[in-house]
């Protein structure tokens, strides 16, 4: 439905893996509280839950800020590029976020 290529469903895997990792899990026992659905494995592996500012929606429309070497240079008035989100760029052992830019047909970590 978000128009992405099948090349791109494997970071739709990775985007629930986080979302998966942020939930609670009664795997990790809270013993000693009255709380019976556990830790999620985020908290147990970085002791604090993650931020929500930083979950986006698999397949949601963005647009991207384009810098000197992404810009398009047949066309200089436009600095970003119609983009849709894909997952956290942490799964590649980079900051940001992935990305595929649509109209130009290529994936892009920001």
């Amino acid at each position: 439905m978000s128009g992405v290529p099948d090349l791109a469903s494997s970071s739709c895997v990775l985007h629930a893996v986080d979302i998966l990792n942020a939930l609670p899990t009664k795997a990790n026992s809270t013993s000693g509280t009255t709380d019976v659905t556990g830790f999620s494995p985020y908290m147990k592996y970085y002791g604090s839950q993650p931020s929500m500012d930083s979950f986006y929606v698999f397949g949601s429309y963005c647009s991207v800020h384009m810098d000197n070497n992404h810009v398009d240079k047949t066309n200089t008035n436009v600095t970003a590029s119609p983009c849709v989100y894909l997952c956290n760029a942490g799964h590649f052992k980079s900051k940001g976020h992935v990305v595929w830019d649509y109209k130009r047909r290529r994936k892009l970590s920001v």
